[in-house]
């Protein structure tokens, strides 16, 4: 049977009969973001965030977002992950956990469309600004076409608990538009799962060159969460901002990045979810 959802609607094939969703956390089955990924040195844009009460308390074992670098001191994830926590410090990191210096961040910017009070968590993207820019990672850049269906050469990247950076071979299934919100729903390939506790939210699913990555979607919710998170074999499809449906929204965090360090702007639209949903 092959379940399947646009965001937190939920159908099912085969059978006929309701899987069920949710955007809640759950215990989960296992303890890796990504059961039966392999761990991925490549596509170091692909980072992560975390956060505590101050920053001398920033602890980079502790996974709470994914994020990736889409300028030297910019960074894309989910809005409602980096709004659980918005009185605490942030930080974001590259690589596995610990391996490089974190970097404090500033306040999100949310797009203009997103509404916490949303089950469905449309338009669910933030931008932040580093406070120092990073040199030694080549950015992430946003698809000139729309993504294609099929596996191509995509790869979900994600964290898990005990330090390790994960990626695994994906495939998008379906590229639906709810409301004049452009999704993926996306197939980890083999007996793989994301695990949402984990701190997968805002994880990139990326393609092209692993030394200048192309950053297709950022992962905001699990299809058959509810049923399936952390489950081997069992995670049938993912839900993922296009970033190609938002590149306006992409260039204005792009442009504030440039303008933070005083470089010339680079033309900033002026709505910012403007092609949200463009075809």
């Amino acid at each position: 049977m092959l379940a399947f959802s646009f965001r937190g609607l939920c159908l099912a094939a085969g059978l006929g009969a309701v899987v069920g969703c949710s955007q809640a956390p759950t215990d989960g089955s296992s303890a890796s973001a990504i059961v039966g990924g392999q761990p991925s040195n490549g596509w170091l844009a692909a980072g992560y965030l975390t956060y505590a009460d101050n920053a001398d308390d920033l602890d980079p074992s502790q996974v709470a977002c994914g994020a990736t670098l889409i300028a030297p001191n910019v960074i894309m994830t989910a809005a409602h992950c980096v709004l659980a926590q918005s009185s605490s410090t942030w930080a974001f990191g590259t690589g596995s956990p610990g391996s490089t210096p974190l970097v404090t961040v500033g306040a999100p910017h949310v797009h203009p469309q997103y509404s916490a009070s949303d089950p469905l968590r449309n338009y669910d993207l933030a931008y932040l600004i580093l406070a120092t820019p990073i040199s030694d990672v080549t950015p992430a850049t946003v698809p000139t076409a729309e993504p294609a269906d099929g596996c191509s050469d995509y790869q979900a990247i994600g964290y898990d608990s005990e330090g390790e950076r994960v990626g695994v071979a994906a495939c998008i299934e379906l590229r639906p538009t709810l409301g004049s919100d452009p999704i993926l729903e996306v197939h980890p390939s083999g007996e793989t799962a994301l695990c949402v506790n984990d701190g997968d939210y805002g994880s990139a699913l990326v393609e092209g060159d692993p030394g200048a990555p192309v950053l297709v979607g950022l992962f905001v919710g699990s299809v058959t969460q509810v049923l399936t998170d952390c489950v081997t074999g069992t995670q049938y499809l993912d839900g993922y901002e296009s970033a190609y449906g938002y590149s306006s929204f992409f260039q204005q965090a792009v442009d504030d990045g440039a303008s933070a360090l005083g470089t010339p702007n680079l033309g900033a639209s002026e709505d910012a979810g403007a092609d949200a949903g463009a075809e």
